[in-house]
């Protein structure tokens, strides 16, 4: 049990999401569905630069000392 656990991966926020999504069984046109990835396609950038962003500030202030 404990080596399954070391290789199951954590599902994403935005994996997350879209299952979310699908379990609330809604039906969306192509448009509609594009629009909705797009959506939380733009949230997982800025969250994911967000955490570049704090990772660059700590090993600036690491260098700078």
């Amino acid at each position: 049990k404990t080596e399954q656990m070391k290789t199951e991966t954590k599902k994403s926020e935005l994996a997350q999401a879209f299952e979310k999504l699908d379990t609330l069984n809604i039906h969306l046109s192509s448009n509609e569905h594009t629009e909705l990835t797009n959506i939380f396609y733009g949230l997982a950038t800025q969250s994911f630069q967000k955490g570049l962003d704090m990772g660059l500030k700590v090993s600036m202030d690491y260098i700078s000392k």
